[in-house]
Formats: C-alpha cells, sequence, structure tokens
C-alpha cells in the first residue's frame, strides 16, 4: 500500500457532517470531531475535558440521564434518542444521537446529527393540521 493511500482515523472523521464524540464514564468528552464545531459551535479545546451535560438544554437533562443509565446498565448496547443542545450561540438545536456503549475502553461512543431543521418543518405540519386558514 502506497503511503498516501494510508487515512488515519481521525482525518476521516474529520471528513463527516456529523458530530462524532466519545464521553467517559463519568460524563466528560474525550474526544470530538471536527463537526462538532460545526453543530454545536464550540470548537474541540473548549470542550474536551468538560462534563457533556452542561452543553444539553436543561429541559433534556433527565432524557438525556435516562438514555445514559440504560447504555452504562447494560440494558441496552446501542441507543438511538433525540434530545436539545445549546450551542455557543445560544440557539437551541434538536439532536438525534446514535450511541454505543465500550466496555473494554469505558466511553460511549456518540455521533450526532442535526435535525433542527426537520423539527421545524415537522411543528408547521402540525399546525398545519390543527389549524385552518379561514377559521385560524
Amino acid at each position: 500500500m502506497i503511503k498516501n493511500e494510508l487515512i488515519e482515523l481521525e482525518d476521516v472523521l474529520d471528513l463527516m457532517l456529523d458530530a462524532v464524540c466519545v464521553v467517559n464514564k463519568v460524563g466528560k468528552f474525550v474526544f470530538v470531531s471536527a463537526a462538532f464545531e460545526q453543530i454545536f459551535g464550540y470548537k474541540a479545546a473548549e470542550v474536551v475535558g468538560k462534563p457533556m451535560i452542561d452543553y444539553v438544554y436543561k429541559g433534556d437533562h433527565n432524557k438525556t440521564y435516562n438514555a445514559v443509565a440504560s447504555l452504562l446498565s447494560g440494558e441496552t448496547t446501542h441507543s438511538r434518542f433525540e434530545n436539545r443542545w445549546v450551542r455557543k450561540d445560544g440557539q437551541i438545536i434538536h439532536i438525534l444521537w446514535s450511541v454505543c456503549w465500550s466496555s473494554d475502553h469505558q466511553v460511549r461512543i456518540a455521533v450526532a446529527h442535526d435535525i433542527t431543521e426537520r423539527k421545524k418543518m415537522e411543528e408547521q405540519l402540525y399546525y398545519m393540521a390543527g389549524h385552518d386558514g379561514l377559521t385560524g
């Protein structure tokens, strides 16, 4: 194999549009890919070593704790769930997470997909389904 053909894992992760996050057992970020900054507004250096829950919208803390507890208890090895986060600029965004627990490494590996636009469209459709143009 030619040396130029070798691709480092971090280089591949940095090409992804979704953010890849690694969080240790006590809930602190160990690694975030380049897309984390695009989605959440924070550079890796601003979050690595900090508690993940600090960035979750307060109204979704329980939902997030429950999803994590399910993983850590062994109840499930993989999980998909949605929650809201607060971007660095204060904007609230909706995230779809795909998460797994690595007992060998004692970390959660998660992929974050921003579904904020989808949620806005769902809200509009829900409103339109319940209201008519004539009477509101």
